[in-house]
């Protein structure tokens, strides 16, 4: 974390060049066929034979996706929805309010209807009822004839909730992948990858992932003839690689797989809301990328929650009328730009509210307060706020006397053990090293800003960002064949990355400019090679790289331009500094 004193933005960053073994690389490129630069990305990665190579790069549903039955509870799970559906028991859905959790609602309520069961589900509120089950939720269920109610992307930490639920005489199933605390919910089962004692092979599964594994064993369970349970399961891929990506799990082993083929199947859906929503973001040729879910199609589902109610979402993922889903992908794309407009005005106020409420100098972490800010967006811009800064940023909402919010954080300082350390003046928190959510009085506002800056300065020192780099490559390498042998890494993503790579000791040839809204523009000469550099939201290095005065080293990621009529590369900059060959 930055030391006290240092400007907001003084954050070091270390560059990580993975080292690739040699006869790896051999291997990769002669018995394997590729190209040198992605040979380099999968071996500096820990890939390194061609078998691994292969498995990796064609991610194959049958090589990579598990027999659900080796989930811990799944046995039992299985058994008591399917003994559901057949008795035509009322099944209630209870789900989460972002794209996971909407995701996985909307699968398990088109597996049970096409078993011929009516469920139905419910989504809390954000803001009036906030995440997971709750006694005042479980009540209504109950007075709706639920008597099995099955959790998707949540449950987990619902020991009391679970409590109340039987003794209203209803039967819980908890599917969820959040990490599980000293206590299990008393359920007829708890499904979760990450329970310590799950022997399944693969941790990371997100909730729509684990309600996919769910819908496995219960066509497995009810003997559906195994062709028309592989083509419900290939049926619902899309929404699979939609809640995945969005969530931010790594996209390896399994969820690779599976966001693999989602994304293709995402390419020609028979979902009258995704072809809908795909064409509101204009998203409606080509091949689709993971960043098509988390740039467009997600912001755009999330937006329901955020600003009115996730069921908006949920009917546009179920809906079978095309005029209907038309209706609902326009209502989102206006919901998600409200939520942009709340959250502009939020993020606008608390750069003026920072510099009243806290030491820009001396303070290390900032907790700004504000009136009747949007819970829907405050972890969005607390986020921004901390990119901004440089710092940890608290922001926190007050209403009647009751204080709620979300912190973000930077390299240094782990969020989550910080407010540990404050919980008796918290009412609540939840979270991990970078995020977290809390509520408090708001007469311990100025206690917790006290004690997390005490916190963080028996702490402080420089932070380091860790840049990784794939490999130090030269200008020969980057040919247009070659960017596009990169492709095949897709879906890039968390855990899997676009590719970074260095230029050592380029000279630059074109003067660097700023272009557009603060973007950094230059032009270097690499061996016998000239390449433009876009560095998208950089224009503030512009005075730095001037005074460099000779050859810079570049991280950039490679991509293929269009501008001009003929394709050619260009460096995407990620990070420059001053040359050390």
């Amino acid at each position: 974390m930055a030391l006290a004193g240092q400007r907001p933005h003084d954050i070091v960053r270390r560059w990580a060049i993975a080292r690739a073994d040699k006869s790896a690389l051999h291997r990769l490129e002669c018995d394997a066929s590729l190209s040198p630069l992605l040979a380099r990305t999968l071996a500096g990665r820990g890939i390194t034979t061609p078998q691994a190579a292969r498995k990796f790069l064609d991610a194959r549903l049958s090589d990579c996706v598990g027999d659900p039955f080796g989930l811990k509870d799944m046995a039992p799970a299985a058994e008591r929805i399917a003994e559901a559906v057949r008795r035509q028991e009322p099944i209630g859905i209870f789900g989460d309010y972002d794209v996971d959790g909407i995701t996985a609602t909307v699968l398990l309520l088109r597996l049970l209807r096409w078993l011929g069961a009516d469920p139905i589900f419910y989504i809390p509120h954000r803001v009036d009822e906030g995440y997971g089950l709750s006694c005042d939720a479980l009540d209504v269920l109950v007075r709706r004839g639920v008597r099995l109610l099955v959790t998707v992307d949540n449950g987990i930490s619902s020991v009391d909730e679970v409590a109340h639920a039987r003794a209203l005489g209803m039967d819980c199933v908890i599917t969820d992948h959040h990490l599980p605390g000293p206590n299990l919910p008393c359920a007829c089962a708890v499904v979760n990858p990450n329970r310590s004692d799950c022997p399944y092979g693969f941790s990371h599964l997100s909730g729509v992932g684990v309600a996919f594994k769910l819908a496995h064993a219960i066509l497995r369970q009810m003997n559906v003839e195994e062709s028309e349970g592989r083509a419900f399961l290939m049926s619902v891929l899309d929404i699979v690689a939609l809640g995945t990506v969005a969530d931010v799990v790594p996209l390896t082993g399994e969820n690779r797989a599976l966001v693999r083929a989602g994304l293709q199947r995402l390419e020609q859906t028979d979902s009258p809301g995704l072809a809908a929503l795909l064409s509101i973001c204009e998203l409606h040729s080509g091949p689709l990328a993971a960043e098509a879910i988390t740039y467009s199609l997600a912001p755009r589902i999330n937006a329901a929650g955020r600003t009115e109610h996730a069921s908006l979402a949920v009917e546009l993922l179920l809906t079978s009328d095309p005029q209907r889903a038309i209706e609902l992908a326009h209502q989102l794309d206006e919901l998600n730009d409200r939520r942009r407009a709340v959250e502009r005005k939020i993020f606008d106020e608390g750069l003026q509210l920072i510099p009243q409420q806290c030491n820009l100098e001396h303070d290390l972490v900032y907790v700004v307060l504000g009136r009747q800010w949007h819970l829907g967006v405050i972890g969005i811009v607390a986020s921004k706020l901390s990119d901004h800064f440089g710092r940890p940023v608290l922001a926190l909402s007050e209403s009647d006397g009751v204080v709620r919010g979300s912190a973000r954080s930077v390299p240094g300082l782990d969020i989550h053990a910080a407010l540990s350390r404050c919980s008796d003046l918290l009412t609540s928190f939840g979270g991990h090293a970078q995020a977290a959510g809390l509520s408090l009085p708001v007469e311990h506002v100025s206690a917790l800003r006290q004690r997390l800056n005490a916190i963080a300065e028996e702490t402080a020192g420089e932070a380091v960002e860790e840049l990784a780099i794939d490999a130090v490559c030269e200008g020969e390498d980057l040919t247009v064949d070659a960017v596009e042998d990169l492709q095949a890494l897709e879906p890039c993503g968390y855990g899997n990355p676009k590719p970074v790579f260095a230029l050592l000791g380029a000279d630059i040839v074109r003067e660097p400019r700023i272009v557009g809204a603060n973007h950094l523009k230059l032009a270097v000469a690499a061996g016998h090679q000239d390449f433009d550099v876009i560095g998208f939201g950089l224009g503030g290095r512009l005075e730095d790289l001037r005074q460099i005065g000779g050859p810079i080293d570049l991280a950039f990621r490679p991509v293929i331009s269009e501008w001009g009529g003929s394709p050619r590369v260009e460096l995407q900059l990620c990070d420059v500094r001053p040359s050390e060959c």
